[in-house]
């Protein structure tokens, strides 16, 4: 008898299901992200450009304090709030238009990928939501690790710790860094993925391993596979490109896998209900 709790489809199950959908429905993807990701992409920089700010050296620490006070100087800094809520706004939008085709893909529905952005648009409060919540949960987790590597800095200067204790507080330190981009990451993306599908998932009663487990493993997967691939930003131009379009391919296969995933607990009759 299958165990309603853990899910019918293993980790490996699961790449090998995104590997398939990805590749039976490239098309339909590549028009979404044609729309949400790659159009947008060159009107940010084609608009940032117009403005006057060098997008590709923006949060370099040796340019960026020129480039607010350009932008300042010029009163464009007005110009340049919206252009970044769009440039958080219109990704998300993206994921809820390829979660909803992914999601009927699953389910043998025969929807066409124009109605997954509409679908999209139509979702663009939930979007803004998530938004403020990454914003908010951000702000108090990286207040959290500043706080408390503060508190290690004093007690380290002043207490004299062992080195066998300072060691402890720094891995610590590490690993809420770590925990801060899968909280974040959840929240902004597989958050996302629950309020675009409206799915219904128990999240207190299904095995850490068997649900998030299985997310944080693929998202340490994706990561390590983009970091390692990273070196294509070093060519000029080619690079760039073909590392962003790495990065968004492995953005839609965290999302495929995610659906997947949350569409494996979907047989559960005691469903806490969830939706944004």
């Amino acid at each position: 008898m299958i165990n309603k709790w853990t899910g019918k489809l293993s980790a490996t199950e699961v790449f090998t299901k995104s590997l398939n959908i990805l590749s039976n429905n490239i098309m339909d993807i590549f028009k979404i992200s044609l729309i949400f990701y790659i159009i947008p992409s060159l009107l940010i920089v084609t608009i940032s450009a117009f403005l006057g700010v060098n997008t590709l050296s923006f949060n370099v620490l040796s340019n960026f304090s020129n480039n607010i006070k350009y932008l300042f100087s010029n009163s464009l800094i007005f110009l340049w709030i919206p252009i970044s809520i769009l440039l958080c706004l219109i990704p998300i939008l993206g994921n809820f238009a390829i979660v909803k085709l992914i999601n009927s893909k699953l389910k043998d529905e025969k929807t066409i990928w124009y109605e997954c952005i509409k679908y999209a648009f139509s979702k663009t409060g939930s979007a803004l939501l998530l938004i403020l919540i990454t914003l908010v949960i951000s702000t108090i987790w990286t207040f959290t690790i500043v706080l408390f590597i503060t508190i290690v800095c004093i007690f380290t200067f002043f207490r004299g710790l062992p080195i066998a204790i300072i060691t402890i507080l720094a891995l610590t330190a590490i690993l809420f860094i770590f925990l801060q981009f899968i909280i974040q990451s959840i929240v902004n993306e597989d958050l996302g993925v629950l309020a675009a599908i409206k799915h219904s998932v128990n999240l207190v009663k299904i095995r850490f391993w068997n649900a998030f487990g299985k997310i944080a493993l693929l998202k340490l997967v994706c990561f390590l596979f983009n970091a390692g691939l990273t070196m294509f930003a070093i060519i000029p131009f080619v690079g760039i490109i073909l590392s962003t379009l790495i990065t968004l391919c492995l953005t839609i296969f965290q999302h495929i896998a995610v659906t997947i995933i949350f569409n494996d607990y979907e047989q559960d009759p005691n469903k806490l209900e969830f939706k944004i």
